[in-house]
């Protein structure tokens, strides 16, 4: 009767036809009549039903029809069900699964004998229905509805002679995907094709609101205007089934583009129907408003944004709509009461009408109300740290921009500009609002006027507002001209600081914005004198970017400097490098020459190559670069037909790059170098004939170089002079000069080839603005039409000195190098003035300028004005030793002879009585001496001061005076003396410096900060090494000040600091096991992350470990295996042996893992914690227990024990993995105390 009953129900359910209708009738087929009541008849009626009525495209019905072939009982029957499931198959033919069905019955059946007849049955069924055009067709749809091809087939399935032979489930599939096909991935022209599918399946299925959907997004995304028309009415034909903004949107958006005022009508209807329908939604309602206005229907406008403006369900919508009602007010009384109106009120939108009332006020000159407005706003905000305040920055920016510049609208008295005092106050109010960019100006506005500041608490404030902003392009652009203005004010520290800052902190900008940043900053470092730029130190590649970063500000050789001390570190990451430093190290490799650096260039620009030649994020213009520099390294290495390959792949692939200019030039220079002259020269003659310029007289000064090489020098000479003569870059020009000059020395014109290359490297059209005292001042005039037009062989120029006022006159030859060069050289020194001697006398206060004499000028009609401006700047040499300094290359002759003596004398003294010049004896004079030539400043003898610093802290000043009027040399001494021992703290309290712990007064002492953080720590320096027997410590009040947890470490170089003695003791840790030897290991399958006590470690040492045994390489290391599926996802290691002490000292271990413990020597001096783990320990000669215990989480990776020892002449601690000979128990040091414990052990009877 249950069953019965069951049957009824299902049966009563399938009658209602619901959705997953295809579950009844499978479960009442199977379940019931198969599997319960055993009536095959009706499970095979029911499953027939079930194929005909509501199929699927996965196992249940592959069930169904095995059932079904399978079972039948006769022929008939088995034909009667094959036509059922072809029939069935073919209305789901688009099904791939279902299709596929059939076939795969008759390939198992053929297996079996006796089902082998209507296997072939079933064969050649399906044979004969895939030659039906629309199943064959379906059939060769195997991709989906985004690929091209699929959609061709489509295209052949619309004709309307298969589209109607169709049944309507495959109609509705091929309209459905050629719909999205077209609506998603066809070509743009293409897409407004979808609308008319969509449009198809909303006639045959009326009811289905998705299709009616997909039928408004491509006609309103890709249709003309009145098929979007035709789409919107359908929509909103049939009543709205959910409040569906995007419909809302479309819908207006479709009457804007049809400019219908109606149509806007019917859309607002619409929305008020389905807001009538499924409850109010206020979004997008103020876009409703705006469309009626743009279209000139503003009461209509009005009446929206007011009822919107009202509402309390959506408050961004409301805000949005006051705005608009706030914009249509003219008069400042009611803009200001409409303001105050909404800002009384209570809602989050509170900041933004706080902004219009102030903007209000401001423009009425209210200061007072202005400021209260905006506080007021601020402090609601603070009140409600959990509401989104809203403030406007554009509107405080703005506001600020104005009040500053004394907009008309924005004065405070109208006939008058805004005094400096209220633009203050504004940028006061506006930076303590605390919004984003506009506080960071106002409070830049205000920095810029503050003084008295000390430069190091003004760069910090400066810097500091560059992460008060959004790290993205936009604030960049409003923060970048305070930069500019500081630099205009020659503020350069400023200007760099916080550019710095900008650079470090708005990391989001473009990258054109940073260049410029960069550049802004080179400018200023430039005029400073110094280099620095804020990197993330904790960068595996920090020191890498500093590279980049020198040779971005124009110091290749730091760079380089750089680069040299991290070459592995480059290797390494060569790849994550910025591209100018591997440029700039591959040149600087190619320059060096040599195979091995040839290959190196090779493999890293062909590795990059590989990497990157496909990445869209990554400008064509640095691929070509790359890709010149590969064929360039050929090209130096002699590989010239594989760099002639490389430079055809620039041209090809890169051809409108200005590589590809280069790289024929290349070319062109790989023939000339192979001696293919003929090759060469059709090369550069097709380059001469470009119309660029430049292109043409480097092409030509090729053409020399090729004439020179077959050996015709007169060609070879004219091209050369042609080219001097045409004034190109400097770089080219002095390539001319230098082969120009080896035609000459050809020709054995040696005077003129002395004089070119004298002027190689001082052609320019920017005077250098430095010079040297000492070092001869050339001065190169080019100018082709002088020699030309005028006929001159010499040109007069006048040099003098400011405020030196020394005065020569110059005259500049004209030499072989062509029609138009023409060059001198003056001598330069420290000394008094002596004009006309034909020598320029300099001090380190002197300007160089220079000019062409009156005269002269007079014969021109225009002489530019004369820019050269030269310094004077020289490097300074500085000595200091123990004893007089005598610089040998400048001594007399009788100073010699004395030095001499003196170093004789000194000989015959016995090595321990004499000192090195590099050592001190505290107590002894210091000899100081600097050569330093723009520090002489007149005629008397001068001074400079020397600032000493000592590694212990202490520093001094010291004044040197020079040793003779205009010598550039300073001479002078400092005292020296013990240093007193020293006190640091981790804080002090205020009067209770670290120094009166140890002052010997015992009413003084160090107290630290009383702000409740521990640890504090007190270290005193006693600046030198002793042997302490017990140290002291007493407190002023015993009771209030006695610590808790007391530790003293000591050190005898800073770095390694170790227990001697603490409170409470250091807790015993016992031993994991009973006898401690080689080291050795073992590994458990336990989850011992949770673990806090070494008892639970000695616990788990007593089971048994999944592995164990000896370390046999030294090194203390698990690694996680990454082949082993099954291996366990909780790991815990414990090594545990002797560690041999060579020779007394402080030793640091330290330990990774997810939690962690240090035992040494049976003391716990690590607890079990989470985290990694570091321990300074002093160890004495011979062996000593280790015990370290780590723990793996699944996402530990690596558990390691390493280890370093002190050591005096190591400037840097690196921690090392454990070496064998560190457990090498039969090394001296470890014999001795294994010999000491044997004879202490008790004998055995």
């Amino acid at each position: 009767a249950q069953l019965q009953d069951t049957e009824k129900a299902l049966r009563e359910a399938i009658a209602k036809n619901p959705k997953a209708v295809w579950v009844l009738r499978y479960q009442l087929a199977f379940s019931v009549y198969r599997d319960r009541m055993k009536d095959n008849a009706k499970a095979k009626q029911m499953a027939r039903e079930f194929l005909q009525k509501s199929p699927t495209n996965d196992g249940y019905a592959w069930n169904a029809i095995s059932f079904l072939l399978s079972g039948a009982e006769s022929d008939g029957e088995f034909r009667n069900d094959l036509n059922l499931i072809a029939t069935a198959r073919r209305n789901h033919i688009h099904w791939s699964n279902f299709r596929q069905y059939p076939g795969n019955w008759a390939k198992n059946a053929r297996r079996n004998k006796d089902l082998k007849a209507r296997a072939d049955l079933v064969q050649a069924r399906l044979q004969q229905d895939d030659k039906d055009p629309v199943v064959s067709l379906v059939q060769q749809i195997k991709r989906g509805p985004y690929d091209a091809r699929d959609a061709q087939i489509r295209t052949q399935l619309l004709e309307p002679r298969l589209f109607n032979s169709m049944p309507k489930d495959l109609q509705r599939y091929v309209l459905w995907d050629h719909g999205y096909y077209h609506q998603h991935y066809a070509k743009g022209d293409q897409r407004g094709t979808a609308a008319t599918w969509y449009s198809r399946l909303v006639k045959m299925y009326p009811e289905n609101f998705e299709y009616r959907y997909r039928y408004l997004q491509a006609a309103s995304d890709y249709s003309p205007p009145e098929v979007a028309k035709e789409a919107a009415l359908t929509m909103m034909s049939v009543d709205p089934p959910t409040n569906n903004q995007d419909v809302w949107r479309r819908l207006l958006s479709v009457a804007d583009r049809n400019e219908d005022a109606d149509l806007v009508r019917r859309a607002v209807a619409y929305i008020r129907k389905s807001h009538q329908l499924h409850g109010k939604e206020y979004q997008g309602m103020t876009g409703v408003g705006n469309l009626f206005e743009k279209l000139k229907q503003h009461d209509e406008a009005v009446a929206i944004w007011k009822e919107t403006s009202e509402q309390k369900q959506n408050l961004t919508e409301a805000r949005d709509s006051a705005s608009q009602l706030f914009q249509q007010l003219e008069d400042p009384a009611r803009r200001a009461a409409f303001a105050q109106k909404f800002f009384a009120g209570s809602t989050p939108n509170h900041g933004r009408y706080a902004m219009w009332l102030a903007d209000s006020q401001l423009r009425a000159g209210n200061l007072d109300q202005f400021e209260k407005t905006l506080r007021e706003s601020r402090k609601r905000a603070d009140d409600r740290p959990f509401e989104t305040w809203d403030a406007d920055p554009t509107s405080l920016s703005n506001m600020l921009y104005s009040f500053r510049t004394s907009n008309e609208a924005y004065r405070a008295k109208p006939e008058e500009e805004n005094t400096p005092a209220d633009i203050a106050r504004v940028a006061t109010v506006i930076r303590d609002m605390q919004v984003d960019w506009p506080s960071a100006q106002g409070e830049l506005m205000l920095l810029e006027e503050l003084e008295g500041q000390k430069p190091m608490e003004r760069a910090l404030a400066w810097q500091r507002v560059t992460r008060k902003v959004a790290p993205d392009s936009h604030r960049w652009d409003q923060l970048v001209p305070f930069a500019q203005r500081a630099i205009t004010r020659e503020d350069y520290s400023i200007a760099a600081t916080l550019l710095t800052g900008m650079l470090e902190n708005i990391s989001a900008a473009t990258e054109s914005r940073k260049e410029q940043g960069r550049a802004m900053i080179g400018q200023c470092y430039t005029r400073l004198g110094t280099v620095g730029l804020t990197i993330d130190e904790s960068s595996p590649i920090a020191p890498l970017l500093r590279a980049a970063l020198y040779l971005r500000l124009g110091d290749e050789n730091l760079a380089l400097e750089t680069w040299l001390a991290n070459k592995d570190l480059f290797d390494q990451h060569r790849l994550e490098v910025p591209v100018d430093l591997l440029i700039f190290v591959c040149d600087n490799l190619m320059a060096a020459g040599g195979d091995e650096n040839h290959n190196k260039v090779e493999d890293t620009l062909r590795t990059w190559i590989i990497k990157n030649s496909e990445s869209e994020s990554i400008q064509d213009a640095t691929k070509a670069e790359i890709q010149f520099l590969l064929a360039k390294n050929f090209y130096s290495a002699k590989r010239f037909d594989v760099a002639r390959s490389e430079y055809t792949t620039v041209m090809n692939r890169y051809s409108e790059s200005p590589f590809a200019v280069e790289a024929e030039f290349g070319i062109g220079e790989t023939y000339m170098a192979q001696k293919v002259y003929d090759q060469a020269e059709t090369v550069f003659e097709k380059l001469a004939n470009s119309r660029d310029p430049e292109i043409i007289v480097r092409a030509e000064f090729l053409r020399g170089v090729l004439s020179h090489r077959r050996g015709d020098n007169d060609e070879a000479r004219k091209i050369f002079r042609n080219v001097l003569e045409r004034v190109p870059s400097i770089d080219l020009a002095n390539k001319a000069l230098f082969s120009l000059s080896e035609v000459y020395g050809d020709e054995e014109r040696y005077m003129d080839q002395l004089q070119l290359l004298m002027t190689v490297g001082r052609l320019g059209r920017v005077s250098k603005r430095q010079h040297a005292p000492g070092l001869p001042l050339s001065i190169v005039v080019q100018d082709s039409d002088l020699g030309i037009s005028r006929g001159h062989n010499r040109v007069p120029v006048i040099v003098r000195t400011e405020p030196g006022n020394d005065e020569e006159l110059i005259y500049l030859s004209s030499g072989g190098a062509g029609k138009g060069v023409f060059r001198a050289d003056v001598d330069t020194l420290l000394g008094p003035v002596a004009k006309g001697d034909g020598i320029l006398q300099l001090t380190g206060n002197d300007v160089i300028r220079c000019d062409y004499p009156e005269k002269f000028k007079s014969e021109f009609k225009s002489v530019p004005l004369s820019d050269v401006e030269i310094r004077i700047a020289a490097d300074a040499e500085f000595k200091i030793a123990s004893s007089l300094i005598i610089d040998e290359k400048e001594e007399t002759f009788s100073e010699r002879l004395e030095r001499e003596a003196r170093e004789r004398e000194q000989a015959s003294q016995r090595q321990a009585d004499r000192r090195p010049s590099n050592q001190i004896k505290p107590g002894n004079p210091i000899y100081l001496r600097v050569k330093d030539a723009d520090r002489d400043l007149g005629d008397e003898r001068d001074t400079i001061v020397a600032k000493l610093v000592a590694d212990s802290g202490d520093q001094v000043q010291v004044s040197l005076t020079e040793t003779d009027p205009h010598s550039g040399i300073f001479e002078g001494t400092a005292k020296s003396g013990e240093l007193p021992a020293g006190a640091l703290a981790s804080d002090t309290a205020i009067d209770h410096s670290p120094l009166m712990a140890i002052d010997k007064d015992p009413n003084s002492y160090w107290q630290s900060e009383p702000d409740g953080a521990t640890p504090k720590s007190l270290t005193v320096d006693m600046k030198d090494l002793r042997s302490i027997s017990r140290a002291k410590f007493s407190v002023p009040e015993e009771l209030e000040n006695r610590p808790v947890r007391a530790a003293l470490q000591a050190s005898y170089d800073g770095e390694f600091w170790y227990r001697v003695a603490g409170h409470p003791a250091v807790p015993e840790a016992l031993p994991v096991a009973e006898d401690y030897g080689q080291m050795s290991y073992r590994l458990y399958d336990s989850n011992t992350t949770s673990y806090t006590t070494w008892q639970q470690v000695l616990s788990l040492a007593a089971g048994e470990p999944m592995e164990s045994g000896a370390v046999e390489d030294g090194h203390l290391e698990w690694v996680r295996p990454e082949d082993k599926e099954d291996a366990p996802r909780y790991v815990t290691m414990i090594w545990y042996g002797k560690f041999v002490q060579p020779r007394p000292g402080a030793v640091r271990f330290s330990i990774q893992g997810y939690r962690t413990a240090i035992a040494i020597n049976g003391q716990l001096e690590r607890s079990v914690i989470q985290g990694n783990q570091t321990v300074d320990v002093w160890l004495e000669q011979g062996v000593h227990d280790l015990t370290f215990f780590a723990s793996a989480h699944p996402n530990t990776n690596r558990l390691a024990v390493s280890r370093a020892r002190s050591d005096l002449n190591q400037q840097r601690i690196a921690l090392s993995p454990f070496l064998s000979s560190d457990f090498d128990l039969t090394q001296p040091a470890a014999q001795i105390e294994l010999d000491e414990a044997a004879a202490a052990a008790p004998a055995v009877t």
